[in-house]
């Protein structure tokens, strides 16, 4: 008798504790409706207006070009295109699409995009209904180059492609400032803009000779010659409008970790770990780190996440165990190609994204961003709690839209459901009926047993992932 009241009570103890872990996990998820997604990007739109924005790159939109030169540049490279297209029939120019000069710390840029036609010559009338104007192919072409003067061209990169109803209805959108927009990372060099129906490597294009960029700095491509990618990687998701290395560490895969870590400061304030300042050669706000290489081996120019953060924790009851294993796998919601301002036809990165909450406090309170040692200028930033509540909210508020839609879509989803205290809260009184008013055995342990399953199974399903 006296074992089975020490039962009665111990049980409903350790079910309550153990129970009460997984209402904390599974606090925070909620169902994510078709509806809800609109409410849900404004939600993101107001948070990211509170991060900063990237810092200005080295290239600009000059205002001021002479309308002759400007013309007559246009000319010169239409006949330059022309040239090059010449196995595909013989181009003129049609009509400019745009023509600007970006400012660079050496010699401007020159960015158009030239609208050419094929030319057909009626020698008797009628004429041929292949000579009609409506009949004849139409070429867009976006050219990239110096031009001291219109007589004196230098070309970087070019693309042409036959114009087709899917082309045309993808138009591509034109900031007001083309140079700064197009800017590939932080570097002079300006990536051109491939259709997205173009940028697939099967796609067909009359011309594809992107501006080429590596660690040692940007080629040119003179005319007719042709950048040997025959034995390069292939970035798997097609065209980007710039070849080579790029700024990233390797050609081909390049890992990087994005890791988004959040804690807790009052009752409806969260703190984001993010960039103070941060150019255009990052993905977003959060701190990005490449992975560490397996083989030791290896050259490191730069520490991996773990190393970089760790070094920031002034507090010894935050072991360096304790720190890595906030970075295990069961914090990772995403492990996949990621959009990067940095991608080229030639070296793309796969990241791993993680999720560091609160439930880490005792290290995450350590982090000093006031540290020497922090030359990535992070700092936490205040966001109110009500705004990120979810793991959907969160992401798209620190990543850019494609790469939001990116992780969220592939390659898992995570299943989520509504979590509810009412359980936990029903143990919690039937432990303190216990102690008035002793319950027999074999009715309190099926009650018991019933509801752990209700409130276990909310934590389980925050394990489960379901592919697209």
């Amino acid at each position: 008798m006296y074992s089975n009241s020490i039962i009665s009570v111990i049980l409903p103890l350790i079910c309550l504790l153990s129970i009460g872990y997984a209402d904390i996990v599974t606090r925070e998820i909620v169902v994510v409706k078709d509806e809800d997604r609109e409410a849900r990007a404004r939600l993101a739109r107001m948070v990211k207006s509170q991060f900063p924005l990237p810092n200005r790159g080295p290239v600009a939109q000059l205002k001021e070009w002479n309308e002759t030169d400007k013309i007559e540049t246009a000319k010169r490279v239409a006949r330059t295109l022309a040239a090059t297209l010449q196995s595909s029939g013989t181009y003129k120019l049609a009509s400019i699409g745009f023509a600007v000069k970006c400012s660079t710390p050496s010699v401007p840029h020159v960015l158009m995009k030239l609208n050419l036609t094929k030319y057909c010559t009626c020698y008797k009338e009628p004429c041929l209904s292949s000579c009609s104007s409506t009949s004849r192919p139409h070429v867009v072409c976006i050219w990239e180059g110096t031009a001291e003067s219109s007589s004196d061209l230098k070309t970087i990169g070019s693309v042409c492609y036959e114009e087709s109803k899917v082309t045309r209805e993808d138009k591509i959108e034109l900031p007001n400032d083309i140079c700064g927009s197009w800017e590939y990372g932080n570097t002079p060099l300006i990536r051109l803009a491939i259709p997205s129906d173009l940028k697939q490597w099967s796609a067909k294009m009359l011309l594809y000779k992107p501006p080429v960029f590596g660690m040692s700095g940007s080629r040119s491509l003179a005319d007719g010659d042709e950048y040997e990618d025959k034995k390069l990687p292939r970035n798997p998701e097609g065209r980007t409008g710039v070849c080579g290395q790029g700024l990233l560490r390797s050609m081909g895969k390049n890992e990087m970790n994005f890791p988004i870590i959040i804690r807790k400061r009052k009752r409806n304030v969260r703190e984001i770990l993010i960039y103070q300042t941060y150019d255009r050669d990052k993905l977003g706000p959060i701190p990005e780190f490449y992975q560490k290489s397996n083989d030791e081996n290896t050259f490191q120019p730069e520490p991996s996440a773990t190393d970089y953060l760790y070094r920031l924790v002034k507090n010894a009851s935050c072991s360096e165990k304790m720190f890595r294993k906030m970075f295990s796998s069961s914090g990772k919601i995403y492990s996949g190609y990621l959009p990067h301002p940095l991608s080229t036809d030639n070296a793309w990165i796969v990241g791993n994204v993680y999720v560091i909450k609160e439930t880490h406090d005792t290290c995450l309170n350590a982090i000093d961003v006031f540290s020497a040692d922090n030359y990535l200028n992070l700092k936490w930033k205040n966001v109110n709690a009500s705004h990120i509540k979810t793991v959907p909210e969160l992401v798209e508020a620190v990543f850019p839209n494609a790469a939001a839609q990116r992780i969220q879509k592939n390659p898992f989803r995570t299943l989520m459901i509504l979590s509810s205290p009412l359980p936990l809260l029903t143990i919690f009184i039937l432990m303190l009926v216990q102690f008035v008013v002793p319950f027999p055995l074999f009715l309190l342990l099926p009650l018991i047993a019933l509801l752990s399953v209700l409130q276990i199974g909310t934590f389980a399903a925050l394990k489960m992932f379901v592919k697209d």
